[in-house]
């Protein structure tokens, strides 16, 4: 997409930290971009901030056709500025626009919208504590018509309020009135959606809270008046004998951004990343579940390729018993399918090959490969080399998987031994911080080392030198027992657990567990026990969204 960039004649100074509030003060610049039918999202651009001139019959003035998000850009102490997941208020936004009838943004689009702007105001970014960069991006509808019909006229815009904190006593507990007489929404109505109407409907019961001496409203079931739902400005958990506990999204609350990173760090204390091997993303497949019909169909007029000549799986030529067979191969069934199930982040991995490598295709390390497995869910993508491939032409391939992936998801990269063999290179010189840094500047997030014990001569102290540059360089460490010594017994599992805790790392992986029975389940039971205790490694196993 195409922004023009009109800078202002009189720019403004931001303010001192103390003189902020929230929402009453605004940056130089805003964006703005229009819809119609015919061009669909046109003439993209940042202007000085100003007034916005629209019709008086314009849709929005007569029947609320407008969304909005809010999200905050934060000043980091290395003096850059960061966003918090922002294409999660994306997604919400057009999620919005779906439900009031109102044109949907590309994602990418809008992202890169919210990134021009903020880095054209990048000064505005306060850096004290408690303080941010609040940005409101909205989008409303500009038909002027009276009729009521959809949308056939739009405008996309994003301004930007340098903020302190929401409420007046900064970030202490505030006073909350349950609301027992005023309605916000009902399940099919509009409350999963970020628009005007919610906000305004709730003014007459936010106001009573505040001459009652309260802060804010907790809203009530629309129905029973009796399940709690949401506060006016957030959502609510509450923790409850040891668990935590939040309302569902069942249509009537809106899907917290904050909420859900709550509960992808609530479930990743004492939870397990699943990775899958030998994935393919042009014939997904995952053995043990069932397959589905497209699935079976797809390797049906392919599976001669997939090394099986003559043996076409396709539901018309398959029987019985030799059906079902077929159908416990997964055909179809997705890295999403599994994270599903287990309720935890599921990665898999890329093989960073040559051009000259006769490998499938659908395993390569490369953009398309990557931005295909995010499709399919792939939380992360993992990247592994040997000491035979230089260090330059990994990068290369972890910065193609950086790029296929964009910003929704980790790529994790490093390089391991073969077999437990150094290949006659010192312990060492195995790994070099040059080599990390290069990954770093390709867009790795996280730095896959091999455990201690695993390698000739590699010991604790120098995983722990190599962990120390990770983190240096603002990554994860994540520490791994190769393919050779999975299957060890379980002592010496505990062992090699032990060790890679004491080097400092973040993350800790067991081989390609009973992956061709390599690993056993004693192996992986033994190694979370020693990495996170019984209660953890248990609760983890117990758990399960559809439970």
């Amino acid at each position: 997409m195409n922004i023009t960039i009109t800078k202002t004649t009189h720019p403004g100074t931001l303010p001192p930290s103390d003189q902020l509030g929230f929402g009453t003060v605004f940056t130089d610049h805003m964006f703005l971009m229009d819809y119609s039918a015919d061009k669909g999202w046109h003439d993209a651009r940042v202007v000085p901030y100003g007034p916005i001139t629209m019709s008086p019959a314009a849709s929005v003035l007569h029947y609320g056709t407008e969304v909005f998000e809010g999200m905050k850009a934060y000043r980091r102490p290395d003096g850059g500025v960061q966003l918090f997941r922002p294409w999660e208020n994306v997604a919400r936004l057009n999620r919005s626009c779906e439900r009031l009838g109102l044109p949907q943004l590309d994602p990418d689009d809008a992202l890169q919208a919210i990134k021009t702007v903020v880095k054209v105001d990048e000064n505005w970014v306060p850096s004290d504590p408690g303080t941010s960069l609040y940005i409101r991006p909205f989008l409303y509808g500009t038909d002027p018509t009276l009729a009521l019909h959809g949308v056939h006229e739009a405008t996309f815009a994003i301004i930007l309020s340098p903020s302190g904190s929401y409420f007046k006593n900064g970030l202490q507990p505030v006073p909350i009135m349950v609301e027992t007489e005023d309605v916000r929404a009902v399940r099919g109505g509009t409350g999963e959606a970020k628009c005007g109407g919610n906000y305004g409907a709730a003014n007459r019961a936010g106001d009573r809270a505040i001459e009652k001496g309260f802060s804010q409203v907790l809203w009530l079931d629309g129905v029973e008046r009796k399940y709690v739902e949401e506060g006016g400005g957030m959502n609510v958990m509450f923790k409850i004998n040891g668990t935590v506990v939040t309302p569902a999204l069942t249509g009537s609350i809106l899907r917290g951004v904050t909420r859900k990173s709550a509960i992808e760090l609530l479930k990743s204390w004492g939870c397990d990343m699943v990775t899958i091997n030998h994935y393919n993303v042009n014939f997904p497949m995952i053995p043990g579940m069932e397959s589905t019909q497209a699935g079976i169909e797809q390797f049906g007029s392919c599976f001669n390729e997939a090394g099986s000549k003559g043996c076409k799986p396709s539901t018309k030529a398959i029987e019985n018993s030799f059906q079902k067979i077929f159908w416990q191969f997964g055909f179809g069934a997705t890295i999403g399918d599994v994270k599903r199930l287990v309720g935890v982040p599921v990665g898999m991995t890329l093989e960073p090959v040559t051009e000259e490598d006769d490998y499938p295709q659908g395993r390569v390390a490369n953009e398309e490969n990557a931005r295909r497995g995010a499709e399919q869910g792939a939380s992360y993508i993992t990247l592994i080399h040997t000491p035979q491939m230089s260090a330059g032409e990994f990068a290369k391939s972890v910065a193609q998987v950086r790029s296929g992936m964009g910003e929704m998801g980790l790529v994790k990269a490093g390089k391991m031994p073969w077999g437990g063999c150094s290949f006659l290179v010192n312990a060492d010189e195995f790994v070099t911080e040059a080599e990390i840094k290069e990954l770093a500047a390709a867009g790795a997030d996280a730095i896959v080392l091999p455990t201690p014990g695993t390698v000739p001569g590699l010991t604790i102290e120098l995983v722990r030198q190599w962990v120390t540059v990770v983190h240096n360089c603002g990554l994860l460490a994540e520490t791994t027992i190769g393919t050779s010594q999975e299957g060890a017994d379980p002592d010496v599992i505990r062992r090699f657990a032990i060790d890679s805790k004491m080097t400092g790392a973040d993350l800790f992986q067991i081989g390609d567990s009973v992956y061709g029975g390599c690993c056993t389940p004693e192996n992986v039971m033994s190694f979370a026990r020693a990495i996170k205790g019984q209660r953890h490694t248990l609760r983890r196993a117990a758990l399960s969204p559809l439970r």
